[in-house]
């Protein structure tokens, strides 16, 4: 690997004997050089999320928000009275046939809307089709923005920020996928054989407007090939 630095994991799995284990690291310590032996290179990617029910609203509001349930539901359903959240209480994920996405977009673009760049984005260059692997369970509906509103309409902090997060979770459901470029090598030190891998983002996609934290892995990107032998 020339002068390339990264860690890599033994392929023999965790060693529990103090014994063994120094008795392998001093193997791996005497080769002179280590030998790629063999490599692979693919694109993976993190989906973008379900359309949003009920329990996977109060467990957004929960991480994100560090609302209680109830008083989760207590300001969902104000927003729904509003008229600007659908009615929040539904088990279905999965967005029927006649939900007019694009208009529910376009709504999202309003300037006003601190999220109005990736809605005015998607308007552009098309929505992405929903997952399809939800289940619709014939009660509501999923959770989606009804209209473009502002913080004084929503009522209250709590309001303004549950809004904020269904909004943007519905944006994320209509975005593309995220990407990573991903590698993986196996290499012999001696007789030791050891395993590095990495993955680089190459697109955010859906993660921006939902404001997901994707990182990269491996303090190197692998992906770039080595010589094998």
């Amino acid at each position: 690997a020339g002068d390339v630095s990264f860690q890599a994991l033994g392929q023999m799995g965790n060693i529990w004997d103090e014994r063994e284990a120094r008795a392998v690291l001093q193997r791996a310590r005497e080769a002179t050089s280590a030998s790629v032996t063999s490599q692979r290179h693919w694109l993976s990617s993190y989906r973008r999320p379900r359309p949003l029910n009920t329990v996977e609203m109060l467990k957004m509001a929960s991480q994100v928000l560090g609302l209680g349930p109830d008083d989760a539901l207590h300001v969902a359903e104000s927003l729904y009275l509003k008229g600007i959240l659908s009615y929040p209480r539904t088990e279905t994920d999965r967005y029927p046939e006649n939900f007019d996405l694009e208009e529910t977009v376009r709504c999202m673009a309003s300037p006003s809307l601190p999220w109005a760049q990736f809605a005015q984005q998607l308007a552009t260059s098309g929505l992405t089709a929903p997952r399809e692997d939800g289940h619709d369970v014939g009660d509501h509906p999923p959770i989606t923005p009804v209209k473009s509103a502002t913080s004084s309409q929503c009522g209250s902090e709590a309001g303004w920020a549950l809004y904020e997060e269904v909004c943007r979770h519905f944006l994320a459901t209509v975005s593309p996928d995220a990407t990573v470029r991903e590698a993986e090598l196996q290499l012999q030190l001696g007789d030791v054989g050891f395993t590095a891998s990495s993955g680089r983002i190459t697109s955010f996609g859906w993660a921006r407007v939902a404001r997901v934290q994707l990182q990269d892995t491996g303090a190197v990107d692998l992906s770039g090939g080595f010589n094998q032998g």
